[in-house]
């Protein structure tokens, strides 16, 4: 292929603007607040008597998406916290989508935008650990 020298300036200038184009595409979205331990979104509802465990909990918020990891521990039995859940996460917009029985019990969530997984493992029969995994769909 013989390209004149104006045609191949003519096609440098158009495959410059083109990556260009491509790359704003593709920026990158940042946090709307830094990584926070303790972090709580106010559409995950705790049951009374289960408290956060700081060492074990991070999140993050974006715009309109709050991934996370968050643990809870407390007198609560599985029966109880099972049931706050299933009744609780829907006045919050959240769908049960499957539940699995055992030890953990899993609860899997989602929404328009996130899927919230919740294991409840029995410790003891009124000490309950509770881990919510909170992200994409």
């Amino acid at each position: 292929m013989n390209l004149t020298p104006a045609r191949k300036v003519a096609l440098v200038v158009l495959l410059s603007v083109s990556i260009f184009i491509v790359l704003q595409s593709c920026k990158v979205v940042e946090p709307t607040s830094p990584a926070t331990v303790g972090f709580q979104p106010d559409d995950l509802p705790v049951p009374d008597g289960l408290v956060q465990d700081r060492s074990e909990s991070v999140g993050f918020e974006y715009t309109i998406l709050k991934p996370c990891v968050l643990t809870y521990k407390g007198g609560r039995g599985v029966e109880y916290v099972v049931k706050f859940y299933k009744e609780s996460m829907p006045t919050y917009n959240w769908q049960l989508v499957s539940e699995s029985k055992g030890n953990p019990t899993m609860l899997t969530f989602v929404n328009n935008a996130e899927k919230s997984v919740i294991s409840v493992h029995k410790k003891s029969s009124t000490y309950t650990v509770v881990k919510i995994s909170r992200g994409l769909k």
